[in-house]
Order: C-alpha cells, then structure tokens, then sequence
C-alpha cells in the first residue's frame, strides 16, 4: 500500500523527497502518493478540514510549531509506539537538542509524547556576497567613509550601516532584502527577530502578548525603514522566503539575515553569485550578546487518521537514517542530523553547514502552544499592515495585542 503525503510545495523539498527513491537504491526507496500545496492552502487543508482524521492524509510535512495545534485538535497521532516497535536510527543523540525539546511535548497536561520528526533545517544566518566585502575599491571607500572596516555585521548596527551603503538601484543592487509575502513565514519571523534584538519576545514568560510596547514599535519600524529607505528590492512585497533566497542568488543583494538554506541555493549551478558567498551567525545585540534567532524547522508528522501508517512510518524512519538525511540535504533542503552537518559531501556543498550547532546554541523556537497558528496570523497582518502598507504603527499594535489576548483567552479576535 501507498501512503498519502501532503506537504508545501517547493523545488527542494519535492527534490529531496524524490532522492529518497530511485533504481540506485536496493529496495527502490520510499512509496509516496505526494501531493504538494502553497503554505496557506497546506495550513487550511490541516487545520480547517478534517483531513487529518479522516485518512485522506497519512503523512504530513509541515512547520515544526504547528505541531502543538494538530496535536492538540487530535490531527496527528504520537510516535512513541511506533518508535518502540520500530526505532529512528539514533533517535535522539543524533539530534540537536533545539529539535527534540520542540517536537516532544504534553498535550492537555499529559506526559510528553514525540509528534513529529525533524526533516528540514536553515537557522537564520548572516549572508553575503564575498566579492563585495572583499573588493580593495569598496573597502577603500568605506574605510574613508565611515571610518569602519568592511567587514561582515558583528551587530545590527553594522547591519545597517552596510545596508545602506550598498544600496545602489542604479546598478540593480540592494543593500538587503525582506519577504514581504503575508504567509505568516519570513515577514513574521523577521518581526520576531527584531522583537528578540530589543529584549522581547511574542510571549512573555507568562504566556501573555509581549510584542507590544516600546520593543514592538521600535522592531516594526525598523523593518518598515528598510522599505521606505529603498534598501530593499522594490517588489519585495511579493517575495515569499524561497523568491527572497533567489534574489540574493540573482545577485541584486548584497548582505541578508536569512535561511541557511539560501547559502546552498546560491552556490547551486545557474546562480549568478555562485562562489562568491559567505556566511556566518547573525549579527549580535547591543551588548554583545548572540540574537536568539528564530528555531523554525520542518517536521514530519503521522495524522491520526492514517490509513496506511505502517507505511508512513517506514518512509519517516527511511527519510530520517543518516544516508537520507545526507540525500535530503545533496538534494536542496537542509537536513537535521549532527552527522549531516559534519559530513565531507554536505560541507562540499555548502560550508554554512559547520555553522548549524553553533547557531542554534542561541536559537529559541516561536511559543509552542495550540493557539500559535493564530498568533501568527494576528502578527502577519500586523507587519503587513505596518510595514508594507504603512498604517498606523500605535494603532495597529494595539489592535494586534488585543487580537492576541482574545486568541489566548478562548475568544475569536475582534469579537
């Protein structure tokens, strides 16, 4: 029998998926019926139908922080009995911590369980293009410009100093590059990024909206600066996450905080910047401290309602083996193993893979609680509105946290 699976549609993840299988492979690898979505329609198809329950579905690919929800709403099943009967190889030492702290939890005060395995990684690096900060003519100018060396961001300051200077229209060059797609992805965790540079964060510590107030204000319109002062591509509004990547890929960017994934795609056959790109950590706070950037993965999770679980459970412990985390990774996603990250044919493909443990030493995942679906939605139109329409900052802020507050106490925002 075939399992379903459903995930978001993307030339990595179907590449990746589709090097999990192959006559190169004894037993010719993993049987899938795959079927792949936009993130919005993936998001209703799980979370506003009863797909999941049904067995229309039987594995599912998505963000590792929608897993408290599906969990919670009894859309995806635990994994600890599977996992007894059949084990992971290496399952968990083979981890970063900063994945199986997220993908196991208790729902409604139950003991923890596992929900998901992480299939997709990227921590949010610093990337740049190396011809430029490399360049004797444009360190000489910026030296006698700034009094500052033309080195890669230490901090946000030096972000935004280098931003601005290489921003240069006439020459289809930006000092950086946003996603402003309202998908609740990049243009949220951006936001939240900013949030943690300040010192906050979505939630506080307990469990209220802590991305109001001074921290808030200031984040958004620091992004909201970046558009207005042309230091972005101008149709960055459209972009989503992949289409930002393949802007610096195409040469019109200069330095980015983004995935690490987008140090592979520019170094891939086809980019304009191919060999003339470094990576590094995202740039520190004021006081010298690492930003807590954002701990957003991928996961794999089997629905509840999974007809052919079996099955599904074979292609995950298959997808998750070290040689497949390693074709993942070769085939355009980021796998998550420690031994990936270590391999000589990944850092042949990308040297941003050495970076992975130590970015993620600093790295904090998004609140991990049923109602984070919603809270980024409540956040998404709040940065669209802010910083790409140019509403009213206090206004919509305000607005933003109350949608939150309702959100967690129960109540549907705005009423």
């Amino acid at each position: 029998m075939t399992a379903v699976f459903w995930g978001r549609g993307g030339d990595g993840f179907q590449a990746s998926l589709r090097a999990q299988r192959g006559p190169e492979l004894a037993d010719g690898g993993i049987d899938l019926d795959e079927r792949w979505l936009g993130l919005p329609e993936l998001e209703h198809a799980l979370f506003e139908t009863p797909a999941c329950r049904d067995g229309d579905v039987d594995l599912i690919l998505v963000p590792a922080d929608w897993l408290p929800r599906l969990a919670s709403s009894g859309a995806i099943r635990p994994l600890d009995e599977a996992m007894d009967a059949a084990p992971i190889d290496d399952w968990p030492a083979a981890w970063s911590p900063a994945f199986v702290d997220v993908v196991s939890f208790g729902v409604r005060e139950g003991a923890a369980s596992t929900w998901g395995v992480p299939f997709h990684d990227g921590p949010p690096l610093l990337i740049w293009r190396t011809d430029l900060f490399e360049s004797p003519s444009e360190r000489l100018a910026y030296r006698k410009a700034t009094g500052r060396d033309l080195v890669p961001a230490e901090t946000w300051a030096d972000f935004d100093a280098q931003v601005a200077w290489f921003t240069r229209p006439a020459d289809d060059l930006w000092g950086t590059v946003l996603a402003g797609a309202p998908d609740g992805h990049n243009n949220v965790y951006d936001f939240v990024t900013q949030l943690r540079v300040r010192g906050a964060d979505v939630l506080d510590d307990d469990g209220r909206p802590d991305f109001g107030g001074d921290a808030g204000r200031s984040a958004l319109l620091w992004m909201r600066d970046r558009v207005t002062s042309g230091h972005v591509p101008p149709w960055s509004h459209e972009l989503d996450s992949v289409q930002s990547g393949a802007a610096f890929a195409a040469g019109s960017v200069a330095i980015m905080v983004n995935w690490a994934g987008y140090v592979q795609l520019a170094e891939s056959p086809g980019s304009r910047v191919r060999g003339r790109v470094g990576a590094g950590i995202a740039p520190a706070r004021a006081d010298g401290t690492a930003t807590p950037v954002v701990n957003a993965f991928w996961a794999l999770a089997v629905t509840s309602g999974a007809r052919h679980a079996d099955e599904a459970w074979a292609a995950v412990r298959r997808i998750a083996t070290a040689e497949g985390d390693v074709r993942t990774t070769l085939a355009g996603s980021s796998g998550t193993r420690l031994d990936t990250w270590a391999d000589p044919r990944v850092a042949s493909a990308s040297p941003a893979f050495f970076l992975f443990e130590e970015a993620h030493r600093a790295s904090r995942p998004l609140p991990m609680v049923p109602e984070l679906p919603g809270l980024v939605q409540v956040i998404n139109s709040l940065v669209d509105r802010v910083v790409w329409l140019g509403e009213d900052v206090d206004r919509e802020l305000a607005h933003a946290v109350g949608d939150a507050r309702d959100l967690l106490s129960g109540e549907s925002p705005d009423g």
